[in-house]
């Protein structure tokens, strides 16, 4: 069973992706509805691998802090534990909130989904 949170995420993100310039958005809301054991899990180390300096990504479950992160980026997710807050941090880079990005980046454009 979703908590009251997670619902609440997960119905803002479906309101804001109607429309054909937002289905970004609904996408996300999609890969969120999940129950909670079934969300995204990613290491810093996966997204080291992975991306680019400067890129903005979203994370829809949890940012976990095993690895190191070795550059800068812009990171949406669910969730993060502490370790993955310092790690992104000290690599200069930052991490808000899935509804954030609703604010910063409503079409998705240049977004990546890692999942």
């Amino acid at each position: 069973m979703k908590d009251s949170f997670a619902t609440a995420v997960t119905e803002e993100l479906q309101r804001a992706g109607r429309g054909k310039d937002a289905k970004f958005l609904g996408n996300i809301s999609r890969l969120m509805s999940k129950p909670r054991k079934n969300l995204a899990s990613v290491n810093l180390a996966k997204l080291d691998r992975i991306t680019k300096k400067g890129e903005v990504v979203v994370v829809p479950g949890k940012l976990l802090g095993t690895g190191l992160l070795a550059h800068k980026l812009e990171i949406y997710s669910f969730g993060a534990s502490k370790a993955a807050v310092e790690g992104v941090e000290k690599a200069g880079g930052s991490i808000s909130s899935i509804l954030e990005l609703v604010k910063k980046h409503p079409k998705g454009t240049g977004v990546r989904i890692i999942k």
